[in-house]
């Protein structure tokens, strides 16, 4: 996506631009999934500072619709409302995330930047933690997570429509929780 954006103004240099992944690696222990949620719930996680611009609207929207609970595990912009179905953590220590989402009984992680993204630390974070993740079509994270093996990339138009948005959320997780448990009983086996 960078790239792309800086040949819309440098065409001439096509040849020579080179790009390199950042390959940063932030955790040796991935999540443990499935997380159990007693309450059937679906936890949908957002980590980071989660102002307009990444996707505030988006997720209280979808928190205010009702069929996911939404953990935010960071902070959430000023003037953006609290909800029953809104939970908002505060800063963090990247060293306790995992153990966060654990706590939280997060299945699915959303990253709803709604402007693309040159880089987004979050998504590097959280495939290191093997978390499964949905994006929006939009920005440099979304061309790694359409890569990602536990990943889903989304129509943007869905950021408008928070009911159709929880109910993809909730399919993909529900995907990956019947891949995961196949996996360790393949393993167990």
């Amino acid at each position: 996506d960078s790239a792309d954006l800086i040949l819309k103004v440098f065409p001439e240099i096509s040849g020579r631009l080179q790009i390199e992944a950042h390959g940063q690696h932030f955790f040796s222990n991935p999540v443990t999934l499935p997380v159990s949620n007693d309450s059937k719930q679906l936890v949908v996680g957002v980590v980071g500072s989660i102002g307009q611009a990444k996707g505030a609207s988006v997720i209280v929207e979808m928190a205010r619709e009702g069929t996911c609970r939404v953990v935010v595990i960071g902070k959430l912009a000023p003037g953006f409302e609290s909800l029953p179905g809104l939970s908002v953590h505060g800063t963090y220590e990247r060293e306790e995330l995992r153990d966060l989402l654990e706590r939280y009984k997060v299945s699915v992680c959303l990253v709803p930047s709604i402007w693309p993204e040159t880089y987004n630390f979050v998504a590097d974070e959280l495939m290191t933690l093997s978390m499964p993740i949905v994006s929006f079509d939009i920005g440099a994270h979304a061309e790694r997570i359409k890569k990602y093996a536990r990943g889903k990339v989304i129509s943007l138009a869905l950021a408008d429509d928070p009911v159709a948005l929880a109910r993809e959320i909730s399919t993909f997780s529900n995907e990956v929780m019947v891949e995961t448990e196949s996996s360790e009983q393949k393993r167990a086996v």
